[in-house]
């Protein structure tokens, strides 16, 4: 009854659904009588006052003098249930009235269905009413009006109802089938409709050995589920039993039956499975005994083999071994191979008792088997798959794969042994070393036959670190770099390229332990800025390690131009001087002042590259400088100045 009741409150939680789909409150109508199933328990003090407009009546009659109330009082709630008060409060798991009247009064759903099913519970809810001498296919008009504790309306229902009873669809598609435990009955129904379906239980009969059929005293209520069965236990073996079904709704009115389904309940509870099995290995063979099972219907044994505990056993004897025997003897079995053994019981109805314990035994066989054949090794992605072919030994069980940097440290790549002819392998492998592979054949009994090696190269394909604080310092004629190696440990060499690219174009190779490098091609005065990039013994390259710029600058001051003359012409004074021959030289400034010894002011914005300079602002009056200036930005002394000369001057200048 526990499982039952387990069953009913699950069930419960599936109605609801289905119910407070209407629109008012539900109805159902048998014969000449109307019944009303309200949705919600009124509240203390409130309840419903029932209306009718029959055929042909323009006003409403009032039905009930006094509306219908909830019984708050458990043991008054107990007797109006009646009968019915035990099945309800084992549905509802309830110990006494209290507990059972607080149940169905807290749960909207509980109340509702129960009151479907059971109507007295309606009655102590205040939620059923009935009344009869209806016409038959009259239309009437109910009304449900909802009252206070003062009488007064807060709400009213209303509804009209066809005198006429509901056509309850039969039940379908009903099927039974034999279990150990029983005739389990199986039916269909259409689920909940969303109109007035009230369609509630159905009711299940049971005749056997000829005799007219009884209702199962056993509720049956309909949920969401297509799919409904019962498990009939009350059933002997040899004796044929026949179903038939009926739905009905919350009124009574019940389908047509179903056509009977039938079944016959067989013996099918299986022997014990054998006991104190045991197994005697020989050469060659296995001798297995057992000890004798007690069933009185007891037929025959059947004993198994098995190749390992996680293989399907298969069966050995062809034909039924009987049931004095108490030993068999496998002469099939090949030395050197596990094998498992169980073994079964069969009864005179041909029912099979489980296998028993497996026990097992190893035929005499200590040759290893052969050496695995035709092993390859190919590599990509970082990935090793390694295949090959197995040797011709029967008793073979598997493989071992070993992996080491040489053949004499090798460990297992698995804990287990290997089914298959191929694995692949990528754990902790690392790019550029060579690794050793093995292969070895171990049979049924773990004799290791001699290995299979084979030599895999995983290939670099990884760029190395790169150089970290890489440092550049200038002298007066070079550059010094310093730079921390790269952490990686496969440095081959260093690639030292710099802008200005050197002289032929191309990155300079430094040997891969170097760490630091002078430059001596570089120009005073020229920005310089160096990358280094470190490549590993497979090639790979680094990401380039940049240098902040760097200018070789020396102090030397350059010499001051000679034979520096201004000449006054028509567009202003003409200024030319012989060129220096400093290699460093960056070019000329020319100053001008109006007096020898007074301030010179700076004429050209960026150093001149010509011996001759134009100042279309000069005048007789004037005074000039010209200065040397040299890539590091160190200018010459001042030199002499020269005075605005006539075409003659010039001329004896230039002759001198």
């Amino acid at each position: 009854m526990k499982i039952f009741s387990a069953l009913f409150l699950a069930v419960l939680a599936a109605l609801p659904c289905a119910a407070q789909q209407q629109q008012t409150f539900m109805s159902a109508v048998k014969g000449d009588s109307v019944y009303l199933f309200m949705r919600e328990t009124p509240k203390s003090g409130s309840g419903y006052l029932i209306e009718r407009r029959g055929p042909r009546e323009s006003e409403f009659v009032r039905l009930t003098e006094r509306p219908l109330t909830a019984v708050w009082n458990p043991d008054e709630a107990r007797a109006r249930m009646g009968d019915d008060y035990d099945a309800v409060a084992r549905m509802l798991q309830a110990n006494t009235p209290v507990e059972t009247l607080l149940k169905l009064r807290s749960s909207s759903f509980y109340g509702g269905v129960l009151s479907l099913v059971h109507h007295r519970v309606g009655t102590v809810l205040g939620r059923y009413f009935a009344a009869g001498g209806h016409v038959p296919g009259g239309l009437y008009t109910y009304r449900v009006i909802s009252v206070d504790r003062n009488g007064r309306e807060t709400n009213r229902m209303e509804k009209s109802i066809t005198v006429q009873e509901q056509i309850v669809d039969p039940v379908s598609a009903s099927s039974c089938e034999v279990k150990p435990e029983g005739i389990v009955v199986s039916w269909q129904y259409p689920p909940w409709r969303r109109d007035n379906d009230t369609i509630i239980r159905f009711y299940l009969s049971r005749s056997s050995g000829g005799e007219a059929f009884r209702r199962i005293p056993q509720l049956f209520i309909r949920t969401d589920s297509r799919e409904f069965s019962y498990l009939d236990t009350d059933v002997e073996p040899g004796i044929t039993y026949r179903y038939s079904l009926t739905a009905a709704d919350a009124a009574g009115v019940e389908s047509a039956p179903t056509e009977p389904v039938a079944a016959r309940f067989l013996d099918l509870v299986p022997p014990a499975a054998p006991v104190y099995l045991a197994a005697e290995p020989g050469d060659g063979y296995v001798t297995v005994t057992w000890g004798p099972n007690t069933e009185f219907d007891l037929h025959s044994y059947n004993i198994y083999r098995a190749r390992g505990l996680s293989r399907e056993p298969v069966r050995l004897n062809p034909d039924p071994l009987p049931p004095e025997s108490l030993h068999y003897v496998d002469s099939t079995a090949a030395g050197g191979v596990q094998y498992f053994y169980s073994l079964t019981a069969v009864d005179s109805t041909g029912n099979e008792s489980p296998r028993s314990l497996q026990v097992g035994a190893v035929p005499f066989d200590l040759t290893p088997p052969g050496r695995a054949l035709n092993l390859t090794a190919s590599v990509k992605d970082g990935i090793v798959t390694l295949a090959w072919d197995a040797p011709p030994d029967s008793d073979l069980s598997g493989f071992w794969v070993s992996r080491g940097l040489s053949a004499v440290y090798v460990s297992h790549l698995t804990s287990e042994i290997i089914s298959g002819t191929s694995i692949s392998d990528s754990t902790g492998l690392e790019p550029g070393k060579r690794y050793v592979y093995t292969v070895e054949a171990v049979d049924s009994l773990f004799n290791t036959g001699p290995p299979l090696l084979i030599r895999v190269h995983m290939p670099d394909n990884e760029p190395p670190h790169p150089v970290e604080a890489i440092r550049a310092a200038a002298t007066p004629s070079a550059v010094r770099l310093q730079w921390n190696s790269s952490p990686s440990l496969d440095i081959a060499s260093y690639l030292l390229d710099r802008t200005p690219a050197f002289a032929n174009g191309s990155s300079l190779v430094l040997s891969g332990d170097a760490r630091a490098f002078t430059d001596t091609t570089v120009s005073k005065g020229t920005a310089y800025r160096y990358t280094i990039t470190a490549v590993d013994s497979a090639e790979n390259r680094s990401p380039a390690a940049v240098s902040a710029p760097v200018t070789v600058r020396d102090n030397d001051t350059p010499l001051p131009p000679s034979g520096a003359i201004a000449v006054i012409e028509q567009d202003g004074v003409r200024v030319t001087w012989k060129r220096n021959t400093e290699n460093d030289l960056a070019g000329y400034n020319v100053y001008r002042s109006n007096l020898p010894t007074g301030i010179y002011t700076k004429l050209n914005a960026t150093p001149l590259q010509e011996t001759v300079y134009l100042d279309t602002d000069g005048n007789g009056q004037s005074w000039y400088r010209v200065r040397s200036v040299d890539t590091s930005g160190n200018e010459s002394d001042p030199g002499r100045p020269s005075p605005v000369s006539t075409n003659e001057r010039r001329e004896k200048h230039e002759k001198k």
